[in-house]
């Protein structure tokens, strides 16, 4: 017994050491030379407004007094604080996302971790590391390093509500879950993929409970059945709510900026993939295989659902996917 427990604190030591080692490389490919390239056209949407917070003018677009406050709390507050800090430059603007990605990667362990063992989980933190596409959207001062950590971390809140605590309506991750998701929804409309996602997933986790057995049976005696029901249903009148108020979010509706390019097909994501990286094909095989355990339908449903969503959808460009 005592040389088992000793090799299992070896084993923890190793893949602690291992971690580290990732974060660390993730932090040097972040960090080098964050400061020393000017900033973006796109950046300056998020970098202006902060600016201006901090001489008083309110979230503002660079020119004129017109409010911007896409995704003030999670993106352009952050950089406020960075700026009020470290002074007005490039890399303080793009640091908050730096230590967003690096939380990302992080993640993305715990994740990997809970799906499939530690070393599954390095294996995904170390692609979220070194990923050349991850590592540009890290260091740059937008929402999107944001929009990808929110939505892996309600993946990964979801997964731990759902396999260790069984829907409970006291359980902490869905008290972490819920302001994620509020977060998220602010943060980039992209992130309400993972709010279906989440539905079906718990429609087909349902509909496997009463696969074998009488509903009322299970109704009546199994409370993660009974939490199912509950949840199925608070989460319908929330989005019947959120559609009543929002309306039906305007990329359903085909509705396009004047300069985007209109010729995308809907297989445009697919061949863009694969001429970024031709292993892309092999993750699709991933995702095929965990589907083989009903704990981990929710991973396949979160990342393949919204992603073939996003493919038939009019409005289509490569970082609107930076997250799936």
């Amino acid at each position: 017994m005592q040389f088992e427990n000793r090799r299992f604190n070896i084993d923890s030591k190793y893949y602690m050491v291992a971690l580290l080692c990732v974060l660390g490389i993730a932090s040097f490919l972040r960090f080098h030379e964050l400061g020393q390239s000017y900033l973006w056209q796109t950046e300056i949407h998020t970098v202006w407004p902060a600016k201006h917070f901090l001489e008083g003018l309110g979230f503002s677009k660079p020119v004129g007094t017109e409010p911007y406050l896409r995704a003030w709390i999670t993106s352009t507050l952050p950089v406020a604080t960075s700026f009020s800090i470290l002074g007005y430059t490039e890399f303080a603007a793009r640091l908050p996302s730096v230590l967003i990605g690096l939380s990302t990667v992080l993640v993305s362990y715990f994740l990997g971790k809970d799906v499939g063992g530690k070393k599954l989980g390095l294996l995904v933190s170390g692609i979220m590391a070194l990923d050349f596409w991850v590592i540009n959207w890290h260091t740059e001062a937008r929402m999107y390093a944001h929009n990808q950590f929110l939505y892996i971390l309600g993946v990964w809140l979801m997964f731990r509500w759902y396999n260790r605590d069984g829907l409970d309506f006291r359980s902490r991750y869905l008290f972490a879950l819920i302001p994620t998701i509020l977060l998220g929804i602010h943060n980039h409309l992209s992130f309400l993929g993972l709010c279906p996602a989440i539905g079906l997933f718990l429609v087909l986790s349902l509909f496997m409970e009463f696969k074998d057995n009488d509903w009322r049976v299970k109704i009546s005696q199994n409370r993660f059945v009974r939490n199912h029901l509950k949840w199925i249903f608070l989460g319908s009148l929330t989005a019947l709510i959120y559609l009543a108020i929002h309306g039906i979010p305007f990329p359903l509706l085909d509705l396009a900026p004047s300069w985007y390019v209109f010729d995308r097909g809907s297989l445009y994501y697919l061949r863009w993939l694969s001429d970024y990286n031709s292993l892309i094909y092999f993750f699709g095989i991933g995702l095929v295989l965990i589907w083989r355990q009903k704990k981990n339908w929710l991973i396949p449903l979160a990342f393949g659902i919204p992603f073939i969503v996003q493919s038939f959808l009019f409005f289509k460009h490569p970082r609107f996917i930076f997250h799936l």
